[in-house]
């Protein structure tokens, strides 16, 4: 988001500016209807659903920064001494995917799934909530970091929908709780040219790091070549978010609609 597309823990966005519409009304948590609304619109992308069949969203007129992240689920192998295996295309998700199933008690030469980012595009100003669905394909399609989405990976997906609330002005750069809040970060260069990126609120904690690592890490993001040194980091303006997540698997999704799984993933792969 913000900067620039790619790197580690990103999430892409269409706009720099930040803003949010919607006064008091405005929802501040993310639902499963959400998350279905996009599913609902991929499988009718692939021809499993008809376009008359995707859901409609109550609060399709609200508008807000969001979202949508698609993660695919992966079989990882466990060595006794509990190592991770390798990631397709080395990305983690920086909308809040991390790991599932990486709990202890995992012996040795037994398989878990870990989920890995195959793609998250949202948008940093307001946009109804209707736009979702649009926002859902991109996701899917568009992410530049990843080829399109073929249809024998949807039974595999994990689909996430943030949206981005209570935005704050931050006394400095580093007035901000790891873990609580995603930072959208302005600064200017020696040169005077403008730069802007922004992080989901779980990727600080996810890589481990401290507030100096998060916001030099969005600095390089960004695609300034100047190093990150405290004048630097001086001259930043870095807004303060939280993020409000639903999340759905493919399974949880065609219970939730009445599907039977197996049959729309046979379908799929036949595809």
């Amino acid at each position: 988001a913000g900067g620039g597309r790619g790197g580690l823990g990103d999430a892409t966005a269409d706009d720099k500016a930040v803003s949010r519409r919607g006064g008091d009304d405005a929802p501040a948590v993310a639902g499963a209807p959400h998350v279905a609304h996009c599913f609902d619109t991929l499988l009718a992308e692939f021809g499993v659903l008809s376009k008359s069949d995707v859901s409609t969203l109550e609060d399709a007129a609200v508008e807000l920064p969001f979202f949508v992240t698609w993660n695919v689920r992966e079989a990882r192998r466990h060595s006794g001494g509990g190592g991770g295996g390798a990631r397709r295309g080395g990305a983690r998700d920086g909308d809040g995917g991390g790991r599932d199933g990486d709990g202890g008690g995992v012996g040795a030469g037994l398989r878990s799934e870990e989920e890995v980012l195959r793609g998250c595009i949202g948008t940093l100003s307001a946009q109804p909530l209707a736009k979702l669905r649009r926002y859902a394909l991109t996701s899917a399609f568009d992410d530049r970091r990843f080829e399109p989405m073929a249809a024998a990976e949807v039974a595999s997906l994990v689909c996430r929908v943030s949206l981005l609330v209570n935005y704050e002005a931050a006394a400095g750069w580093d007035d901000w709780v790891i873990g609580t809040h995603g930072i959208l970060i302005h600064f200017t260069d020696s040169k005077g040219r403008e730069y802007s990126a922004t992080y989901l609120p779980e990727v600080a904690p996810e890589q481990g790091w401290s507030h100096a690592d998060a916001v030099d890490s969005l600095i390089r993001k960004a695609g300034c070549r100047e190093r990150a040194t405290p004048a630097l980091r001086s001259r930043v303006r870095l807004t303060r978010y939280q993020s409000s997540k639903a999340a759905l698997s493919f399974e949880q999704y065609c219970a939730l609609r009445g599907l039977e799984a197996g049959e729309v993933a046979a379908r799929l792969r036949a595809m």
